[in-house]
């Protein structure tokens, strides 16, 4: 009976902490587990879960995992799980994203896995964002970059959103919710074009900033 209860103590314990090694994880009984990728050169993730919405020609991706720490690591491909597809309204800054049409089946038939990759010499951001100046996250930033341009993406200068979770900016409005980033292909710079808020999005400026903090993390207006 003691090493009964010794072993299932030590199993717990193991699911809610994890090998700091990788990347942060919510299982469903709610039990976080934190890891920390390491700050290599290159780095191939393929484990993150997270949810989409289909909108029009382009995919909306919500990513539930946070770094632990600010360490700037780059991705040279990002692969994605998808638990759960939404269709969405349209951003109308559909042909300003990247465009996946056959790359897999949307809506329907998920959980699905595909790639995110960019064009050359572009970034991929993945931020975490401050509500009122208080954000639940770390910062945190993945940088990706690729040597080509993969098959069945049009538009390649042009990036969709991630965003990680439910943490959101605000507008001068005081509506809250997730920004929609649009990447300058010229000044690989981003912009926030809009504010995605349940099943709406709200194609407004974000102009001035919601918090200072988030105009600090993002970069310039290009």
């Amino acid at each position: 009976m003691r090493w009964s209860l010794l072993f299932l103590v030590v199993a717990l314990f193991t699911a809610c902490s994890g090998v700091r090694d990788s990347q942060v994880s919510t299982n469903p009984d709610g039990c976080e587990r934190r890891y920390t990728l390491p700050p290599v050169a290159h780095l191939e993730t393929d484990t993150m879960l997270g949810s989409a919405t289909y909108l029009g020609n382009g995919i909306w991706l919500t990513n539930r995992h946070v770094l632990e720490d600010s360490t700037d690591v780059r991705l040279d491909r990002a692969r994605f799980r998808i638990d759960h597809i939404d269709e969405g309204e349209g951003t109308g800054f559909e042909n300003d994203w990247v465009v996946f049409k056959s790359a897999y089946r949307l809506p329907g038939n998920y959980p699905v896995d595909f790639e995110v990759s960019l064009p050359e010499g572009a970034e991929l951001l993945i931020m975490g964002y401050p509500v009122n100046g208080q954000s639940r996250y770390k910062g945190m930033t993945l940088s990706a970059r690729v040597s080509k341009t993969p098959e069945g993406i049009e538009q390649p200068e042009n990036i969709i959103v991630l965003d990680p979770g439910a943490a959101g900016v605000q507008n001068n409005d005081g509506l809250s919710g997730s920004p929609l980033l649009w990447l300058n292909p010229k000044t690989k710079q981003w912009t926030i074009v809009g504010i995605y808020c349940g099943s709406v999005t709200y194609n407004q400026p974000m102009w001035p900033w919601g918090s200072k903090e988030t105009q600090n993390y993002i970069g310039v207006r290009p």
